[in-house]
């Protein structure tokens, strides 16, 4: 018996990112955990939605922005929240 997970389930975990209407495929390109999820299973199948190295430069992509962000909030709000 196979126990789904949130997050496995909603990036795409048990389906391909293709079936979706155009809108759902966008949001999923815009969500970090598909990218994780893909390059997961490209390095454990040999094989996803894109190539491994795609998936990995957008991972450090979204690391840097969210990154930026946290800083700037962090400088905006007088320091760092303990």
């Amino acid at each position: 018996m196979s126990i789904p997970i949130l997050g496995a389930v909603a990036t795409s975990e048990y389906s391909s990112v293709k079936l979706p209407p155009g809108w759902a495929e966008a949001a999923t390109h815009a969500n970090p955990i598909f990218y994780m999820t893909n390059a997961f299973r490209y390095g454990l199948l040999g094989s996803g939605d894109m190539s491994m190295w795609v998936a990995c430069a957008l991972m450090l992509g979204f690391v840097a922005v969210l990154s930026a962000l946290g800083v700037v909030a962090a400088a905006a709000w007088g320091g760092w929240v303990a």
